[in-house]
């Protein structure tokens, strides 16, 4: 329902929620097997099946949405009040309860009945933010504001005239998106495409620029800004970033900062939080990396620097 308070809430520290943070000792599946991989054997019937209902929301996106949600924790509960493995609260389950399994009973502890009634809603909150889509209520990618409204509600969405920034909503759409890879089958994988692995192409494209000027919003060689920089070496290495930095937070799979990987993309926050940041950088190994800095500098590489960093680093193919 259009402006009601948040339907569905993180649970605490947005992983696995409650008091329970254990992860299922299942066997995943093997990539491949319905277009999802990484989830537990016993879940995967349901997510490939939420999966199928609608062609925005895939089954390796009901699965990341599950992992932050709960980690596939079926009895995990917030203080919020939010049930289950896909995180339901109770007035929502009564209006999108779905008997997943067939034995007549819609069970919001059921994993079978919850992700199916996962896919049943975010269904039907692609429609309603493809609504706000066309009539100009709001703007933004039609995916991010469906996981937006499953977070906060259809309605916040809609006041906010896009994604809302709540202290929540705008850490759990990018997380979710950047966990989608985990269940396609292609976190962490290195595509060659013929010059040698991807990261090495955009570390030799990002030095190609050595000595560009800064320049605010700029993406040529005549100037760049810090998401310029990133933006254009990844797409010499045939991979597309959009050019903000806290957008690229979300694109692709994040890793611990201490386990970065040459190639990857660093990032600075003012406040530590997703909706802070303000600058990103490309990790080239040994403490150093490569980066556009600031007004009056010009690209170059420089040591790494921990204050103000982000706990994660992204590897954006």
């Amino acid at each position: 329902m259009v402006g009601v308070l948040p339907l569905l809430v993180l649970v605490p520290m947005m992983m696995g929620g409650g008091d329970s943070e254990q992860e299922t000792e299942s066997e995943p599946l093997a990539a491949g097997a319905g277009g999802v991989a990484g989830v537990p054997a016993e879940y995967v019937g349901a997510v490939v099946e939420a999966g199928t209902l609608c062609p925005e929301v895939s089954a390796p996106v009901i699965a990341a949405q599950i992992w932050t949600e709960s980690k596939f924790d079926p009895l995990v509960g917030s203080p919020m009040g939010a049930q289950g493995i896909a995180q339901f609260m109770p007035e929502t389950w009564a209006d999108f309860g779905t008997d997943g399994d067939g034995d007549g009973v819609a069970d919001v502890w059921n994993p079978a009945d919850a992700i199916l009634s996962q896919g049943v809603y975010m269904c039907h909150l692609v429609d309603m933010v493809r609504g706000y889509l066309d009539s100009g209520t709001a703007q933004g990618d039609l995916l991010e504001l469906t996981l937006a409204a499953y977070n906060a509600g259809p309605g916040a969405v809609a006041d906010a005239g896009g994604l809302p920034v709540n202290g929540e909503t705008e850490l759990y759409v990018p997380l979710i998106i950047g966990d989608v890879p985990r269940f396609t089958g292609t976190q962490g994988v290195v595509v060659d495409s013929g010059g040698g692995p991807v990261a090495d192409k955009a570390i030799a494209a990002a030095r190609g620029y050595l000595g560009t000027p800064y320049v605010w919003a700029g993406e040529s060689a005549a100037g760049l800004d810090c998401s310029g920089l990133t933006m254009l070496a990844y797409r010499a290495a045939g991979v597309s970033l959009e050019h903000s930095s806290r957008k690229q937070y979300g694109q692709g799979t994040r890793v611990p900062l201490a386990e970065a990987s040459p190639g990857d993309l660093v990032f600075w926050s003012y406040d530590g939080t997703e909706s802070g940041i303000y600058h990103v950088a490309i990790f080239l190994g040994d403490g150093m990396m490569i980066e556009s800095p600031t007004f009056g500098q010009t690209v170059r590489e420089t040591e790494m620097r921990t204050q103000g960093a982000m706990p994660y680093a992204v590897r954006p193919y």
